[in-house]
């Protein structure tokens, strides 16, 4: 392809010996909080790319992604070998759905997500967009182990600027020494943990849900939530549940 634009690694940010968030610059297209890029290399004479959302708000840069090493991926292992000054090829276009502006008003917004799902709440949260749109919005992070808790900071600060608006908490599953949750989000949601803590009951009629993650927690949350009287959002058909696999 002709067309790809092309940028160089400007920072590279390892949280564990898996999960890796680079800062780059390239001439970001135009893009909603929410969206992903391709993104990729040029290896042995081809070009893989693979999409990733976009960790950084828009009209912001460096244009950032959060992504998770798999040793026998095709591109995963070589993006994580990048240093500082390396080259990276993207597309000149941005895609996806996930964003605020495909969400039907409602009350309240809670998102969950898992690993790197993470990355596009982060993008969506620093924008004015939640703050004004929604009483009270509520992430949920299911992570393995405290190791994971990549953008802490980030997080932190958003809660002291929106003290009132916003809660985020951990469910971390495979340490059983934890202040935080312990268990899967779909088990937290079926046994209603999660509405005691933060004192909101998740109802079809009040709140709206983001799932970003693996598809074993977003196919487990949207059974869950089915049986409360949620439904998928769909274009021809607003619903309450908003998707993204990762």
């Amino acid at each position: 392809m002709a067309n790809w634009i092309n940028g160089k690694l400007v920072e590279r940010i390892q949280w564990n010996s898996r999960l890796c968030s680079l800062r780059l610059e390239l001439a970001l297209p135009d893009f909603e909080a929410g969206q992903f890029l391709s993104l990729g290399l040029h290896l042995n004479n081809k070009a893989v790319i693979r999409p990733y959302s976009l960790v950084n708000p828009p009209g912001s840069g460096p244009a950032e992604i959060f992504f998770n090493n798999t040793p026998q991926g095709l591109l995963s292992p070589h993006l994580f070998a990048l240093k500082p000054g390396d080259s990276v090829i993207a597309s000149p276009r941005v895609g996806g759905f996930f964003t605020l502006s495909q969400v039907p008003p409602s009350q309240y917004l809670w998102l969950f997500a898992t690993g790197t799902g993470l990355g596009p709440y982060l993008s969506i949260l620093r924008t004015p967009e939640p703050w004004e749109s929604f009483e009270r919005v509520i992430l949920v992070h299911g992570i393995r182990d405290h190791s994971e808790q990549a953008y802490r900071e980030v997080l932190e600060e958003l809660k002291q600027k929106h003290t009132h608006q916003f809660d985020y908490f951990y469910s971390v599953t495979r340490e059983a020494e934890t202040p935080h949750f312990t268990r899967r989000i779909p088990d937290l949601l079926d046994e209603g943990e999660l509405e005691d803590v933060v004192g909101l009951n998740l109802d079809a009629n009040t709140c709206q849900v983001m799932l970003c993650g693996n598809s074993g927690m977003v196919n487990a949350c949207i059974a869950t939530l089915t049986q409360r009287g949620f439904k998928k959002n769909l274009r021809r058909e607003p619903g309450q549940i908003t998707v993204e696999i990762y």
